[in-house]
């Protein structure tokens, strides 16, 4: 900078030294500097810096200590006395400010503009951090929302030019259209991918694949990775899309407690199985779905039904939700259908009532709920209906009466009400019944002593009336007969020592009247016989309380009421 001397005679220039540091103070803005006239210069500088004092044509040399030496070594004289103080004028910024004369040659200059202070307040380094993370930030976002607008661009474009002719095909997690051939491939093995999904997938999977992240669409995509892809025929093709698909749905990597092989290019034949007694495939098709207490968790896809020559489905024990496929119906060569022990919920679907070959039929321990289809009546191999444990209302069908090759019937603890059909006696072959824990009304039908075969019978916990029928005596191979909490009435018919195979009796908890019928000593191999909580009478038989002393029954499992029926052998209650 330069500063001008400024008296009411002359105007001298003088230089501007700096002899101290620049300081910088946000809050006050100083600049303080030493104004040294020309014409003084430190001792031992050539001469040519020397000036003349302007009264005389003495020359003088200026020392560090405030006097001049002559240059012809004459002694020192004092400087003349100091002119009146200087007023100061100091140029910065393109601009000049007048400041007032002070006894000190330095100038104090108040801040040159604002932006001095945001200088300063912008050199700081953390300051200048937060801005290039700001920058990045702001370069990153702006990025992404020219790639997200023009890969939207892009996708448009693709299916425009697809057409009618669009078809699946995966791109990273979605599903973008192609065009696709419009004619059939020669030869099955030859078939592409595209065909595949546009005329070999089924509409409902279709729907499924206009969804980015559906599990049809990872398994869309996975598929069209395959290495031997082109080699596989349809059936192939369809075998490994369902697996891949329900893989997706149920969890997989992140919940199956085993999945070795599963997803490879190896022969989905050796993928894990937690079946041991059969083969999984047949000549490469896929005979048994087992991965029971596997940890699956989610829905059961309806491409199931796309492993048409499937004949054991076995994942009970997991974690499945959702509904019922209807598209199991399709599977017309199906044996058993093991879903117990999950979380499915929704109705029993009556599309299961076309699987003709189906043998078991274990749904036991869901949520199922709301009436029973009376198509199942139409499963003429079917030997196990397992649907306890659930929600299901409504009434017993008379059409399972159809069920000729029925052995077990287990529908206990639902919701069930009205009466037991008549028909049901028609199940000859039946060896276990277990209705209990329902609100079931009416008699018991007489047409159960048709069930020569039945070893197991439970009715109890319901509300059944009547006397128990005298047909009962007919059940030579019934070694549990549970008939508890009930409102049956009427005597204890004698029949019931024809039972000589009977372990468990329960009748207790009933309105049954009159005596002990002595026939009860006939049960030789009974285990337990509780008759308390009746309107029994009397006094025990002693045929009855042989079963005590000579057949090994112990006192505490021959129950009856004391306060009614007499007994020496027997446990209060």
């Amino acid at each position: 900078g330069v500063a001008r001397h400024v008296d009411n005679d002359s105007v001298v220039s003088s230089s501007l030294r700096t002899i101290s540091t620049l300081r910088t103070n946000l809050g006050l803005g100083i600049i303080e500097a030493s104004l040294v006239p020309d014409d003084i210069v430190p001792k031992g500088e050539p001469d040519t810096d020397s000036k003349k004092d302007s009264n005389s044509n003495q020359q003088y040399i200026a020392t560090n200590d405030g006097t001049y030496n002559d240059d012809d070594g004459d002694d020192d004289c004092e400087c003349p006395s100091a002119p009146a103080p200087p007023t100061y004028a100091t140029s910065g910024g393109g601009q000049t400010f007048l400041t007032s004369s002070t006894a000190s040659p330095v100038v104090q200059a108040q801040p040159l503009d604002d932006g001095h202070t945001i200088r300063a307040f912008f050199n700081k380094k953390s300051i200048r951090c937060l801005i290039l993370l700001f920058t990045v930030i702001f370069v990153l976002l702006a990025l992404g929302a020219v790639y997200a607008v023009t890969g939207f661009v892009f996708d448009d474009m693709r299916k425009s030019q697809g057409g009618q002719n669009d078809a699946y095909s995966p791109d990273g997690d979605g599903v973008t259209a192609s065009s696709a051939p419009t004619t059939s491939p020669t030869s099955q093995g030859d078939l592409d991918l595209e065909y595949f999904v546009r005329a070999i997938l089924p509409e409902y999977t279709k729907e499924s694949l206009t969804r980015s992240n559906s599990p049809q669409t990872k398994a869309l995509q996975w598929l069209q990775n395959n290495t031997h892809l082109e080699s596989y025929p349809i059936s192939r093709r369809l075998q490994r899309f369902a697996l891949a698909s329900l893989y997706f749905s149920t969890g997989g990597k992140k919940r199956w407690t085993k999945d070795f092989g599963w997803l490879s290019d190896e022969d989905e034949c050796t993928w894990f199985s937690t079946e041991r007694d059969l083969a999984v495939c047949r000549e490469s098709e896929y005979k048994v779905l087992s991965l029971q207490a596997n940890g699956l968790q989610g829905t059961i896809v309806p491409e199931i039904s796309l492993l048409s020559s499937l004949e054991f489905v076995r994942m009970g024990k997991n974690i499945l939700t959702g509904f019922l496929p209807t598209t199991l119906g399709s599977l017309s060569g199906l044996r058993e259908l093991r879903l117990f022990d999950n979380f499915l919920s929704g109705v029993v679907v009556s599309e299961l009532g076309s699987l003709t070959q189906l043998e078991i039929l274990d749904l036991e321990y869901n949520f199922l709920a709301q009436i029973l289809p009376s198509s199942l009546g139409q499963l003429e191999n079917l030997e196990q209906l397992l649907l306890d444990r659930n929600v299901i209302v409504g009434t017993l069908r008379s059409e399972y009466g159809n069920l000729q090759n029925l052995e077990a019937f287990f529908l206990y603890d639902n919701l069930l009400s009205g009466s037991i059909p008549f028909e049901l006696g028609n199940l000859s072959q039946l060896q276990q019944v277990e209705l209990d824990m329902n609100t079931l009304s009416g008699p018991i039908p007489t047409s159960i002593g048709q069930w020569g075969s039945l070893k197991s019978l439970n009715l109890g916990n319901n509300t059944l009336s009547g006397a128990i029928p005298s047909e009962i005596g007919l059940l030579k191979e019934l070694t549990h007969l549970d008939l508890f909490k009930n409102s049956l009435e009427s005597a204890v018919p004698s029949e019931i020592g024809l039972l000589t195979k009977l372990e468990m009796l329960y009748l207790e908890v009933n309105n049954f009247s009159g005596p002990v019928p002595s026939e009860l000593g006939l049960l030789t191999n009974a285990k337990r016989v509780w008759l308390h909580d009746t309107q029994l009478t009397g006094t025990m038989p002693e045929e009855v309380c042989n079963l005590v002393l000579q057949f090994g029954l112990h006192p505490q499992n021959l129950t009856v009421n004391c306060s009614m029926v007499e007994c020496t052998c027997c446990t209060c209650r």
